[in-house]
């Protein structure tokens, strides 16, 4: 890439990221958060422990017993719906760290009508649609990203996934701290007739970040960090400004 395209790219970057709409959760994990409850071996870790690594930065951190069907492990379950309304777009994005791939899966999200997995064939995303028929459309972008593994250990990876439910297109995209966000992606299911499936009964099955739900027998053993979800679908420039303030842990001025 030249200077001038360069140059280009960090302006239209700059450009979207003072111009965002704010997503409809975030959670920097900086401090404890009113709607999260850490339970059973999660908690932050100490200052500097962010993606960012500046003293100010803190990020998710468990150390589950085991990562192979272990019960009631290491979890952040959410204390009100993530998205108590149904979505017909969305955008999910944060970064996490892996300190061990586990023997089958570990389930670093199961919330806001999705479940995000990493197992043996490396990243799936699962949407949730029809209460009447209960189904889910499954999209497995494949073992390897653009940069790294998707189970890649002892690195930060950012991973990014929006979809539009009129075409039911999910595109994924994946950064790492000194590569930007690139593109990985698109696929392509039979169109739902509804969109995602709101949680309703957080008792029986609660929003769960860091795991599965309702067991929470799929921990995610490491951090994450900085996870936001909009009810939108979020392109790749402003991704990369998301990505940029992170790394600076500066915050992002949304709208």
């Amino acid at each position: 890439m030249n200077l001038r395209l360069s140059c280009a790219l960090l302006a239209a970057t700059a450009a979207h990221a003072a111009s965002l709409k704010s997503p409809i959760f975030e959670e920097t994990f900086n401090v404890a958060h009113e709607r999260l409850v850490l339970r059973d071996g999660a908690g932050l870790g100490g200052p500097g422990t962010g993606v960012s690594g500046k003293a100010g930065d803190r990020a998710y951190s468990a150390v589950p017993r085991s990562t192979e069907q272990e019960p009631n492990g290491p979890a952040a379950v959410a204390t009100a719906a993530v998205a108590p309304e149904s979505l017909s777009a969305l955008t999910v994005s944060f970064w996490y760290y892996l300190d061990e791939q586990g023997p089958e899966l570990q389930v670093p999200l199961n919330t806001a009508g999705f479940m995000l997995l990493l197992n043996q064939n490396g990243l799936e995303i699962r949407l949730e649609h029809s209460k009447e028929a209960p189904r889910q459309y499954v999209f497995s972008p494949g073992i390897q990203g653009p940069y790294a593994g998707w189970r890649d250990t002892g690195r930060w990876i950012f991973v990014a996934f929006s979809w539009a439910r009129e075409n039911n297109t999910l595109s994924v995209y994946q950064a790492t701290p000194d590569k930007p966000v690139a593109f990985m992606r698109d696929m392509i299911r039979e169109t739902p007739a509804k969109p995602t499936l709101p949680r309703v009964d957080l008792t029986r099955v609660p929003e769960v970040i860091g795991n599965t739900s309702p067991r929470r027998d799929r921990p995610l053993a490491g951090r994450m960090d900085n996870l936001r979800i909009f009810d939108r679908v979020v392109d790749r420039v402003e991704l990369e400004g998301i990505r940029r303030a992170d790394l600076a842990n500066t915050g992002i001025s949304f709208n």
